[in-house]
């Protein structure tokens, strides 16, 4: 997977097994090299857990993720803030009430 610079040039976002030997997971780096240094952005994973892909929003504000973060082997998308260490959304499906709106995800992680 590699990595990816965000679309406004301020940081990069790869994947590694960097932590732990057996675990693959996401990290963002300002490519200025300004503190913080290196953040992890994907929440805490489940034993076998590991982040399989990811891109960077256009506005370069988000990083979605797929990862199977809470079970193992089941994978879901996950999105976490820029340069933060909280997850901010985590599902498989997505309800939305009935006069609510309209809802669109549109990812490409290839």
């Amino acid at each position: 997977m590699g990595f990816r610079i965000s679309p406004d040039g301020r940081y990069a976002v790869y994947s590694a097994y960097q932590d732990t030997v057996t675990v693959k997971e996401l990290y963002s780096v300002p490519i200025s090299g300004a503190a913080p240094s290196v953040v992890r952005l994907n929440g805490a994973l489940v034993a076998g857990g590991d982040v399989t892909d990811f891109a960077i929003s256009p506005d370069s504000s988000r990083v979605v993720y797929r990862a199977d973060q809470e079970t193992d082997d089941v994978y879901e998308l996950y999105v976490a803030d820029d340069g933060s260490t909280t997850v901010c959304f985590a599902t498989s499906s997505a309800t939305v009430g009935e006069g609510v709106g309209t809802v669109n995800l549109a990812v490409n992680l290839s």
